[in-house]
């Protein structure tokens, strides 16, 4: 009887050793990939070099919803590259364009387009499109218009556009009659009214400010108090 127990206090003992063990290496394999692991970085698109922009082609055409009698479509571009296939062929085929950013083509410009009529872009040239809110899609607001945040400049040179850069607020009237409203080096952004927004943007020198828009009159004011 005393073998016995003495056998299943060493079995006990090992079990506990090699759990132990375990645990140790699952930490220690945690932290390895956590340190090892790339940042991401979000969406980012290369800015091109002007005998670079032939290699940048259409990868899809995304429908974004529909608003009354036009659709909305988002433009998904990506870099062309020269690739070999396994016979030695050489053949071209749509690759990411994006470094940390998710590894896929990114939306560059935004289409509203109706039967019969020719398609409207959001930018004049394309950029990047960061996010997009339409006004049909809504389930919690009752703004009315469309919104997209977008980044058009390379601000700090680095040869991107992603989130390091000015972001701007297209807002777009439901109607797509009058020019698109646009805020740029937008904050974060709520919608007070369903024609008003209100943007919080922090200065160089670390002061919040808020501003109240009115998107229908297309003015803006700063709430300021003492």
């Amino acid at each position: 009887m005393k073998r016995l127990y003495d056998f299943i206090t060493k079995a006990n003992q090992v079990f506990l050793f090699l759990a132990a063990m375990a645990l140790v290496g699952l930490a220690t394999y945690k932290i390895i990939a956590e340190c090892s692991r790339e940042e991401w970085g979000g969406p980012q698109v290369p800015i091109a070099a002007i005998e670079e922009r032939g290699k940048i082609k259409i990868d899809d055409i995304r429908c974004l919803g529909k608003h009354a009698d036009y659709y909305v479509f988002g433009v998904i571009k990506g870099m062309v590259d020269a690739r070999y296939e396994a016979d030695g062929d050489l053949s071209s085929a749509a690759s990411k364009i994006t470094g940390s950013g998710g590894g896929a083509a990114e939306m560059v410009n935004v289409l509203f387009v109706s039967a019969g009529g020719p398609p409207r872009s959001l930018m004049k040239s394309d950029g990047l499109v960061l996010s997009y809110d339409l006004a049909s899609q809504r389930t919690n607001e009752g703004f009315r218009f469309h919104r997209f945040y977008c980044i058009t400049e390379d601000t700090n040179g680095d040869h991107l556009l992603d989130r390091k850069d000015r972001r701007d607020l297209y807002v777009v009237d439901l109607s797509l009659e009058r020019a698109d409203m646009v805020l740029s080096d937008a904050g974060s952004v709520e919608a007070v009214s369903p024609t008003a927004l209100l943007l919080k943007n922090t200065d160089a020198d670390g002061v919040i400010h808020f501003i109240e828009v009115d998107c229908e009159a297309r003015t803006q004011k700063e709430i300021v108090w003492k």
